[in-house]
């Protein structure tokens, strides 16, 4: 395209030189600047709106868009007001991150800087940061990578890198842990130095495409974030050969020259995706609209009429429908970007057509009358130009348009938002402050003077009115522990010119701490110097106290699972203790063949109170019992390894098995602690082949003879620990040769929704066969009775030969 174009008045005369698109831009500026001048103030920003939207993505996992359309549904849902939605997540946010900015950093501008705005590809750009923007430090190696809807970063341009590795790093998911990605979040420069290892939360990264996996050709790295406006858009991650050194101040140097390569970044992906504006454009020319429009503070764009199919240019006497059918975007400024995207990321609305990017303008007679201003030349401008927001929620607002002309397909379109969308702009915000229980400063560099709102003076507990205070003389005192680091808050926003937030405590004038976050946003001038700051103060004391709360409980619970395990692992040893470990052993004149077997409970249910035990006695006889407390835990093996070795010793008095029942009840009811519990006792007699049994609320026995099994009468008596006067009787009964008894307790056979009658059947239908090894007969038992009652078990099978 050529340079020249129609003025929007008049033709020039012959005499005067013709306009260029540059000199038209250039006048047209100024004269929106002069018109304007009254009209300029700071209209409400989108922060409460951005920070709700960060708090979704963070918990929900997604990206920004996703997070926006779920902050919507949840409006719709609630029937509340999107701010208000937006202000309840943001307080319920209780966990901030505390960012240590760099210091003093001052962007550097130069030739090399230009020169990455003209880059040709990705590689091209990649290969000018090494050769000539960064030339100076001698780097090696450097890889572009940009940030992906899903959060996964595509590697789009390298400079030095084998192309093995660039293969191999093609795509970074973002579980990965290498520098790129952890500078993204940290949203700050990232360092790596040779052989060392970036911790990150206790867990390594390799160091990511330059270090090839953590080579030692690149022994100092940087990984740098790549910012439009607020929104992050990617990467860049530099190396340089060994034995290379940099002062603080030349590594903020460094960092600054990366961080201007963003803009070029977008370009270079835009002409690579053959998004690039037509060939017959003067591409110099070009680039010096994008260096005016860059200069202005309103958002500004610069549009190309695109004609559609079968769409010829007009002659003269024709009347046609308004040419270009569509109006896609070349440029645009800082400005006009945050506007489009509200400050989030989005994707680049280069190359995009204007209905796209800004949907409400099809509806709102905007679109048709900037294609007007392509047809006949003449300048559009609507201060207050009203439209609907397409989103649902049918918002109605104001925004001042203007269109200019430059070329015969080439517009220079204006946008500035009415200063109050919704009513008052200052009842507005302090309506935000309130849902959000957040207060604002701003800073002016001109006076050195703080303007605190009403909202953080309460935040600080001060008594002065709200206002300009000097700012060597703050409405708060802030703890000792904290100075340091307010104060290099402070100096990083009013010096640094960088967005950053904290966290301190202050003393308030009756003494009580509160913990105060602050965040700020610097706002640069000509020359990129700190005119002002704008933040906001938030009293987070409630959320710290919630979470100091919650840590204490996690603490207690740690020490709880601690006694726990220690009278989980104390019970373990007082059972193995009780429970036999060599094989059952009696004298061999008693003619008996015994075996025994415990299952324990799983480690949910706890160590159970199951025993039993084989002891024979003074005058030849012989003890079998078999015995559960009722419980889990310490308490329970605590109480079985009491009765156990009570019932043992009472047995040695040579009285019956009823009698030493009864003594055993006693024991059970003189405990410190309330305890129930079972048992069965049988004394068998080797001599007269008898066997008398007594028992206390107990499963009965089982008795096997030729091929039947059948249980044995229960004589009285109930369960020990019921009452101290309980009485318990015994029943004998004559043994036959190759008679089995099984002893065992109620884990064996248990089973939910099903009768006692029905669990004791299965287990006489498998026990009435048993096998020559006594051994393979109790493991078959133990293996087909299955109990789901998730009970300890305890199985004794004797014998009698």
């Amino acid at each position: 395209m050529a340079q020249t174009g129609d003025a929007p008045s008049a033709a020039p005369s012959a005499s005067t030189p013709p306009e260029t698109a540059v000199d038209v831009l250039r006048r047209v500026i100024e004269e929106q600047r002069r018109a304007e001048a009254a009209l300029q103030s700071r209209f409400l920003e989108h922060g409460l709106i951005d920070q709700a939207i960060g708090v979704l993505a963070a918990r929900l996992e997604c990206d920004p868009k996703d997070a926006f359309d779920q902050l919507l549904e949840i409006e719709r849902r609630s029937g509340r007001d999107l701010l208000e939605v937006a202000a309840e997540l943001v307080g319920q946010q209780t966990r901030v991150r505390a960012r240590v900015p760099m210091g003093e950093a001052v962007p550097v501008y130069g030739p090399g800087v230009v020169r990455l705005q003209r880059s040709a590809d990705s590689d091209e750009l990649a290969r000018l940061l090494l050769g000539d923007t960064l030339a100076w430090s001698g780097p090696a190696q450097a890889a572009i990578a940009l940030l992906e809807p899903d959060g996964a970063l595509e590697l789009i341009g390298s400079g030095g890198l084998p192309p093995r590795v660039v293969s191999q790093w093609r795509r970074i998911p973002p579980q990965v842990n290498c520098l790129l990605t952890a500078c993204l979040r940290e949203q700050d420069a990232v360092w790596a130095d040779a052989g060392a290892v970036k911790q990150d939360a206790g867990r390594s990264f390799v160091l990511g495409p330059v270090g090839a996996g953590g080579g030692a050709s690149n022994p100092l790295h940087v990984a740098v974030p790549l910012r439009i406006g607020r929104g992050l858009i990617g990467a860049v991650e530099v190396g340089w050969p060994a034995g290379t050194t940099f002062t603080p101040e030349v590594r903020r140097e460094l960092v600054a020259l990366i961080e201007s390569a963003a803009q070029a970044v977008v370009r270079a992906r835009r002409l690579q995706a053959g998004c690039a504006p037509s060939e017959e454009r003067d591409a110099v020319g070009l680039d010096g609209l994008r260096e005016l429009i860059d200069a202005t503070w309103e958002p500004a764009l610069l549009v190309e009429g695109e004609r559609g199919e079968g769409e010829e240019p007009a002659q003269d006497g024709d009347v046609r429908p308004l040419p270009f059918s569509n109006l896609r975007v070349v440029a645009l400024n800082a400005a006009a970007r945050e506007l489009i995207s509200g400050g989030v990321a989005a994707p680049d609305p280069i190359g995009r057509r204007l209905t796209e990017q800004l949907p409400w303008i099809a509806t709102s007679g905007a679109f048709d009358a900037i294609r007007e201003v392509l047809a006949t030349g003449t300048t559009y401008r609507d201060p207050d130009h009203t439209y609907t927001e397409l989103d649902g929620n049918g918002r109605r607002r104001s925004i001042a348009i203007s269109a200019t002309r430059l070329a015969e397909s080439l517009l220079y379109v204006a946008l500035r938002p009415a200063a109050a969308q919704r009513g008052d702009e200052g009842a507005v915000a302090a309506r935000l402050r309130r849902m959000a229980e957040t207060g604002s400063w701003e800073w002016d560099a001109a006076s050195r003077v703080v303007h605190w709102s009403s909202e953080a003076l309460m935040a600080f507990g001060s008594r002065i009115a709200p206002g300009p205070v000097p700012e060597d003389r703050p409405p708060y005192a802030v703890h000792p522990d904290d100075q340091l680091e307010h104060d290099r808050l402070m100096r990083t926003l009013m010096r640094g010119g960088r967005p950053a937030q904290g966290e301190f405590r202050v003393v308030r004038p009756d003494g009580a701490v509160r913990h105060i976050r602050v965040a700020g946003e610097p706002i640069t001038g000509h020359g990129g110097a700190v005119t002002s700051v704008f933040g906001t103060v938030q009293d987070v004391t409630e959320q710290r106290r919630a979470q100091t709360a919650l840590e204490i409980a996690h603490i207690q619970l740690a020490a709880q699972r601690s006694r726990a395990e220690s009278e989980r692992q104390l019970a373990t040893l007082l059972q193995q203790v009780i429970m036999p470990v060599e094989p059952l052993r009696v004298p061999h004149s008693a003619g008996l063949e015994i075996a025994a077997r415990y299952r324990p409970a799983s480690p949910a249910a706890g160590l159970g109170g199951d025993w039993y035990g084989v002891l024979p006695l003074p005058d030849s006889r012989l003890l079998l019992t078999v015995g559960d407390i009722a419980g889990h835990g310490f308490a329970a093996a605590t109480a079985m390894a009491q009765l156990f070795h009570a019932l043992h010793g009472l047995a040695l008095t040579g009285s019956d098995s009823g009698q030493l029942l009864r003594w055993l009840n006693g024991v059970t009811c003189s405990l410190p602690t309330f305890t129930l519990a079972s048992a069965c006792a049988a004394l068998y007699d080797p001599e007269r082949r008898q066997l008398c049994v007594a028992n206390a609320g107990h499963p009965s026995p089982v008795l096997v003879r030729s091929g039947r099994a059948a249980t044995i009468e229960r004589p009285a008596g109930t369960m020990l620990g019921v009452d101290p006067n309980s009485r318990y009787d015994e029943t004998s009964l004559s043994l036959e040769p190759g008679d089995v008894l099984l002893l065992y307790t109620d884990g064996l056979i248990e089973r939910r929704r099903h009768s006692p009658e029905e669990n004791t059947a299965r287990l006489l239908a498998e026990a009435s066969s048993a096998e020559p090894d006594l051994e393979a007969y109790v493991d078959r038992i133990l293996q087909r009775i299955e109990s789901d009652t998730d009970d300890d078990t305890c199985i004794l099978a004797v014998r009698f030969n």
